[in-house]
């Protein structure tokens, strides 16, 4: 069969050609009235991608009050938090020295996790004095809120360095306040002391200082203080003040400041723990004591076994005796005493049992135990 092939197109001249496809083209100014239409009807993503459609048309007709509208519209589109930033970024543009502008573009990057450039932004000089701490303030809140109180208050040190001396106060407080909140409380300190060389700062920030020196002292006031020492102090010894100073009385939710204390890694804070968790708890307790049975420390042994001793009952005891140590006699003398203290029973008169006997004794704690 024979193949068909089709009349050839008549060729048009090129004027009339282009004139024909520009009758195909939308006229860009249709975009914007597109775009205010469907913001008018709250239309927002619609709205968005008119914007976009004439940006690329029209590149040259955008100024800053189109990067505005554009900005403000996306805000209102999920998903579109980089949408946002460019159009403040074209927007800024045209208006370098707007500081809120900056602010807001800082924002916007904060939200995208990049938070240098974020800072980068709001690192800029402008001639007005007020402007400029706007812009110091604003570096100081974004580095805060994203968790680095600690490099906030070392930003808030050098702007006090750089500022008049009202303002410097108002810098070494704030970062006083972020150093405490970052657990260094020595800088803390030293941050609150600077401020403090104003002869007109008040009777309030003294004692603010008298209490973050009680901490770095490890000489607590109150028990609030004791409580920050044994919370935040790198230090055992204070740390054992604080808890200490803890233990002279009662107050609302003392067991669970102990109850936070058997992880400390010191020694005679955790023994004071135990106890105190022994004389402040219940038997609910007994389970966070258990593993202290063990432990390789024979303080924090004998602290468990005594606090078993407290707070013990007769169910306990199958806890216990497996453990027992025979080798050490007073530790033997506190297992025994436990043992019957929990159970109210007795096994064996001798008030210091030789080896054999205690032996001897921990074998009919067991036959004891089979016959319950």
């Amino acid at each position: 069969m024979a193949a068909c092939s089709g009349t050839p197109s008549p060729q048009l001249p090129l004027g009339v050609a282009q004139d024909l496809r520009n009758k195909f083209v939308v006229d860009s100014s249709d975009y914007l009235a597109e775009a205010r239409a469907a913001e008018a009807a709250l239309n927002y993503a619609l709205c968005l991608d008119n914007l976009q459609r004439f940006a690329l048309a029209e590149p040259e007709q955008c100024d800053a009050s189109f990067w505005q509208w554009q900005a403000r519209v996306a805000e209102n589109v999920d998903n579109s938090i980089q949408v946002v930033l460019n159009a403040q970024l074209q927007w800024l543009t045209f208006t370098p020295n707007d500081v809120w502008l900056r602010i807001d573009i800082a924002d916007s990057y904060s939200r995208l996790q990049r938070i240098e450039e974020g800072l980068a932004m709001l690192t800029y000089q402008v001639e007005n004095a007020d402007e400029q701490k706007t812009l110091n303030d604003a570096r100081v809140f974004l580095i805060e809120h994203n968790g680095f109180p600690k490099r906030a208050a070392e930003l808030c040190m050098d702007l006090a360095e750089q500022s008049d001396k009202q303002q410097s106060r108002l810098y070494y407080q704030k970062a006083s306040m972020l150093y405490e909140e970052s657990g260094n409380l020595a800088l803390a300190t030293e941050a609150i002391s600077r401020a403090l060389t104003d002869e007109d700062l008040s009777a309030l920030n003294a004692d603010e200082l008298l209490r973050l020196r009680s901490f770095e002292l490890g000489e607590p006031q109150n028990v609030s203080d004791a409580r920050k020492l044994l919370y935040m102090h790198s230090d055992a010894k204070f740390r054992l003040i604080g808890i200490r100073y803890m233990m002279r009385g009662f107050y609302q939710g003392d067991l669970q400041d102990y109850i936070f204390a058997l992880g400390d890694e010191d020694v005679d804070v955790l023994e004071t723990a135990i106890s105190q968790v022994a004389i402040r708890g219940s038997s609910a307790e007994l389970l966070l004591l258990k593993e202290f049975l063990m432990h390789p420390n024979r303080k924090i042994r004998l602290a468990a076994i005594r606090a078993y001793e407290s707070l013990g009952v007769a169910s306990d005891a199958a806890i216990i005796v497996p453990l027992v140590d025979i080798d050490d006699r007073e530790q033997f003398r506190a297992w025994r005493l436990c043992l019957e203290r929990m159970t109210n029973y007795s096994i064996g008169l001798e008030l210091d049992p030789d080896y054999d006997t205690r032996l001897s004794i921990v074998e009919r704690w067991q036959e004891y135990l089979i016959k319950q």
